[in-house]
C-alpha cells in the first residue's frame, strides 16, 4: 500500500512539472513579485522600530524609510495582484485548449474529456494558491526565527529541533493526500457516464464516492494541522 501511494505521488507530480515547463516565464514573473512583497512586509517592523526611535530623538529618517517600506509594498502587491489574474487565466486558458485538442484527437470520450478538462484547473490553481501558500508559511517561519534569534539563541535552536519531525509528519501526510487526490480524480472522470447512466444506485456510489475521498482529504489536512 505504502509503494502504490509513493507512485501515485511520483504520477501526480509530472503533470506539474509540465506545466511550469511550459509556462515558466509568467510563473517566474509572478513568484518574484510575490517574494519581494513577502520580503518587503518581513521588513515592516523592523523599519517601523528604526522609525520609532528617530521619533525619540527628534528624527525623521526612520519615518521617511517606513513610507517608503509601506508604499513600496502597496506598489508591489498591486501589480503582483494585477498580474496574478492575467498570468494565470491564461495559463488556463492554453493548458485546457490543449488539453481538450489533443484528447479528442486520441479518441478519448467526450464525457471524460469534459472531466479533464475541469481538473486540469486544480493543477493550475496548485501554482496560483497552494503553493504561494507553502511560501508564505516559510517566510512566517525565517521571520519568526529571525526575531527570536535576537532574544534567545537557545530558543531558535530548540524551535529547529521541533522543526525536523513536523517536516517528516508533513512529507508523509502529502504523499497520502497525492493518493487520495488521485483516486478523487478517477472517480470525478466517471460523472459525466454516470450523469447519463441515470440510475439511482450508480449515481448514489458515485457520489458516495466523492464524499468519502473528500472526507478523506478533509482529516489529512486536520491531522497536518495538527
Amino acid at each position: 500500500m505504502q509503494a502504490q501511494t509513493t507512485v501515485r505521488a511520483a504520477g501526480e507530480l509530472t503533470p506539474l512539472v509540465r506545466l511550469f515547463r511550459a509556462n515558466w516565464r509568467p510563473l517566474t514573473l509572478t513568484y518574484a513579485l510575490y517574494n519581494v512583497e513577502n520580503l518587503l512586509n518581513l521588513a515592516h517592523p523592523l523599519v517601523l522600530g528604526v522609525a520609532i526611535n528617530g521619533l525619540i530623538r527628534s528624527e525623521y529618517g526612520g519615518l521617511s524609510l517606513l513610507v517608503g517600506q509601506h508604499l513600496a509594498h502597496l506598489f508591489v502587491g498591486t501589480a503582483r495582484h494585477l498580474y496574478d489574474t492575467r498570468a494565470f487565466t491564461a495559463i488556463y486558458t492554453d493548458t485546457v485548449t490543449r488539453l481538450v485538442c489533443r484528447q479528442r484527437d486520441a479518441g478519448v470520450g467526450v464525457s471524460t474529456v469534459a472531466a479533464r478538462s475541469g481538473l486540469s484547473r486544480e493543477l493550475v490553481d496548485f501554482f496560483e494558491h497552494h503553493l504561494k501558500a507553502v511560501f508564505s508559511s516559510i517566510y512566517g517561519v525565517i521571520g519568526a526565527l529571525a526575531m527570536l534569534i535576537v532574544y534567545d539563541r537557545v530558543l531558535v535552536l530548540l524551535c529547529g529541533v521541533i522543526l525536523a519531525p513536523l517536516v517528516f509528519l508533513s512529507r508523509r501526510l502529502a504523499r497520502r493526500s497525492f493518493g487520495v487526490n488521485a483516486a478523487l480524480n478517477d472517480q470525478l472522470e466517471r460523472e459525466v457516464e454516470v450523469i447519463e447512466d441515470g440510475r439511482t444506485g450508480p449515481v448514489s456510489d458515485h457520489y458516495g464516492q466523492l464524499t468519502r475521498y473528500q472526507v478523506r482529504l478533509s482529516d489529512l489536512g486536520a491531522w497536518n494541522f495538527l
